[in-house]
């Protein structure tokens, strides 16, 4: 955790939210980088516990990393938010969502908009996912509890549904699948079979892209693809992941989903470089026009 003010910011008309694995062997590079892009909302995957609170430092926000005794020594997902207090706009609701574990404990949080010193009606709920590597029905698993959360099945539910249907959710992750459309024609065989890939009803192993169809079935939407159709963003859609020689050359394996009622209100999407972090898997970038999000977050629910 921090309090650590960053100084005014220009950018505020926009907000702007990162997704990256950390690992335990980032180079000092990628914090550089992060600590330049001053984000509003960091998701972050593979977070040593130790670096948690370093991070934070160095960003200038809050850190919210799952909370699990059992997971301490253990790399862990956390979510990073740049508050008012910290030369944002954002205030935390709920730092306790309760986001489950399967294959890894999730972290998640509830924030407010605020704009002109006004809080927004809605909740805008955060969380940060690692999916399972190995084991292709523990990742439909996860994505079954991504569609209850965002439907209120799971989690605090404090009626902010609009139309008593879907709430506004956002979830960057290191989902170990792929695109539907965007797979690797090949898989690797030198590693687990079921390492992003599942085993067809005619017996072959294909790469893994079931969850991603689950989650947009349920009204997810995947910021990159929208953008590269909305926007013709090409960089949105390049690959975050090199997967080695038997696991089809590179993948998208890190995105960030949203409700569909959020989309509206994206700017740009892209992928960032290995010149920027130093290796992969790349940090995916995803900015937001701070007056339509409010507006959004700001219509009445039935």
């Amino acid at each position: 955790m921090t309090n650590k003010k960053h100084p005014a910011r220009a950018g505020l008309r926009r907000l702007q939210l990162i997704n990256l694995a950390i690992g335990p062997h980032r180079p000092v590079e990628a914090f550089e980088w992060l600590a330049r892009q001053v984000p509003d909302v960091l998701f972050c995957q593979q977070i040593p516990p130790e670096a948690i609170n370093d991070l934070a430092d160095v960003l200038g926000m809050t850190g919210y990393p799952a909370a699990t005794a059992e997971m301490a020594p253990k790399p862990r997902t956390a979510v990073y938010v740049r508050t008012v207090e910290q030369g944002g706009r954002l205030v935390v609701e709920s730092s306790a969502e309760d986001c489950g574990s399967l294959y890894h404990p999730r972290s998640g949080i509830a924030v407010r908009l605020v704009v002109e010193g006004r809080p927004s009606r809605r909740w805008w709920r955060l969380a940060s996912e690692q999916s399972c590597p190995d084991n292709s029905t523990i990742r439909l698993e996860e994505a079954d509890w991504w569609v209850r959360w965002l439907t209120g099945e799971h989690g605090k539910d404090d009626g902010d549904r609009e139309d008593g249907g879907q709430r506004l959710c956002t979830v960057g992750g290191s989902w170990h699948s792929f695109p539907v459309g965007d797979t690797p024609t090949t898989i690797s065989r030198t590693v687990l079979p079921a390492r992003r890939s599942y085993l067809g009803s005619d017996g072959k192993r294909r790469p893994d892209d079931r969850p991603d169809d689950a989650l947009h079935q349920a009204g997810y939407c995947d910021a990159a693809r929208w953008a590269r159709r909305r926007f013709r963003q090409p960089r949105a859609v390049d690959f975050t992941e090199r997967l080695g020689p038997g696991g089809g050359g590179s993948g998208r394996t890190h995105r960030i989903y949203l409700s569909e009622e959020l989309v509206p209100a994206i700017s740009s999407v892209r992928v960032g470089s290995i010149a920027d972090v130093g290796g992969t898997p790349l940090p995916v970038r995803a900015e937001f026009w701070t007056q339509h999000l409010y507006s959004i977050m700001n219509r009445r629910t039935a």
